[in-house]
């Protein structure tokens, strides 16, 4: 979201109104021009802010901090964070009504005048991730990259699907991918998100599609991590070769209809530590069958949704799949390569971290 309605002026102040159609948890404001330092500060009114207005610490002691660029170097891109209430607990959220900001360039700023224009200034606000594993994981997977997120201000919401992790047993033999769509609905509808970014990795990007496809106007991005992509009608299973089919039947039916956890040979030459091994091995449960065999129902073409898929290159090959190559002809949809194995939340979780906060 960008500020908007905001001339080139010279004066030591300039404001700017963020509007929207729903409230912002939080706004980061990120500077994208050569200044040293900012400070910014909460404005009751539309118009500049000057300089005496310093002398009220109760009113703008506290909404902002202060932008200081420590080395002193012009070339750096200073930023800050505008909290979503301020200094008398009011809240500044409520976006439809704009939230008025004003940005200060103190006179001192070195290699550039007290000029400043409504381009320089991005306004972003922070996402609510709903992380969802891949098959035979729980919400522990994503630990570390949720950590990250939450260090850069974002809410997140990792989960456990139906009948995996702490939810493995004989009745979880029955739980479908429908009821996987549905788990995804429960945390978006069920903590009344906006501004979502659904990530699903592996066959969790099935459940994810169909999911993101009906949340409507809360959806700001879906974001596919080495991950199938649902096809209206098929399984997760269908896109397997014949062969693989046969041998996941035989699976399902050692398992009592459950798809068997591996062993740590499985997940070798995938960019892991032995630590991360040992934990998806330690950790790993028997996935429901019937989610891999039940088709996936579409609400609307996930090629019409704001979509990223990041595909993982560890083993050298940089081409997307058919089924998602497809869908990276529409407009709304964007490629990211990382080069990791195929469980980058456990290999390179920084990174993975980095590419999530980067795509809103």
């Amino acid at each position: 979201m960008v500020g908007h309605g905001v001339d080139q002026r010279t004066a030591d102040a300039v404001a700017f109104v963020l509007r929207g159609d729903r409230e912002l948890t939080d706004v980061q404001l990120v500077l994208s021009g050569p200044v040293g330092a900012l400070l910014a500060r909460d404005e009751a009114g539309d118009g500049a802010v000057d300089l005496g207005d310093v002398d009220e610490p109760a009113r703008f002691g506290r909404p902002f901090q202060r932008f200081d660029n420590p080395a002193g170097d012009c070339r750096e891109h200073p930023g800050g964070w505008a909290p979503s209430s301020d200094a008398f607990g009011e809240s500044r959220c409520q976006v439809e009504h704009g939230l008025p900001v004003a940005c200060l360039v103190p006179s001192h700023v070195k290699g550039h005048a007290t000029s400043v224009s409504a381009e320089w200034f991005t306004v972003l606000g922070m996402a609510n991730f709903v992380l969802v594993p891949g098959a035979r994981l729980g919400a522990w997977a994503w630990d570390q990259v949720a950590d990250d997120l939450r260090a850069d201000r974002h809410a997140v919401h990792p989960l456990t699907l139906s009948g995996l992790a702490e939810g493995y047993g004989p009745p979880a033999a029955r739980v479908g991918q429908q009821q996987h769509v549905d788990d995804i609905l429960s945390v978006v509808e069920g903590n009344d998100l906006e501004d979502v970014v659904l990530v699903g990795h592996s066959y969790s990007g099935i459940p994810v599609g169909q999911a993101a496809a009906r949340i409507g106007d809360r959806l700001r991005r879906v974001v596919y991590v080495d991950s199938n992509v649902p096809v209206d009608g098929k399984s997760f299973a269908d896109g397997w070769s014949e062969e693989g089919r046969a041998w996941l039947q035989d699976q399902l039916a050692e398992g009592g209809g459950f798809w068997l956890p591996v062993g740590a040979d499985y997940y070798a030459d995938q960019d892991l530590s032995d630590e991360a091994i040992a934990l998806l091995v330690s950790r790993g449960r028997p996935h429901p069958g019937l989610s891999l065999t039940e088709p996936a129902s579409l609400a609307r073409p996930i090629s019409e949704l704001p979509s990223t898929y990041i595909l993982c290159t560890m083993d050298g090959d940089d081409t997307a799949p058919p089924e998602v190559a497809e869908q990276l002809a529409s407009p709304s949809w964007e490629l990211v390569q990382l080069r990791t194995g195929h469980w980058p939340m456990l290999s390179q979780p920084a990174a993975l971290a980095k590419v999530l906060a980067d795509v809103v």
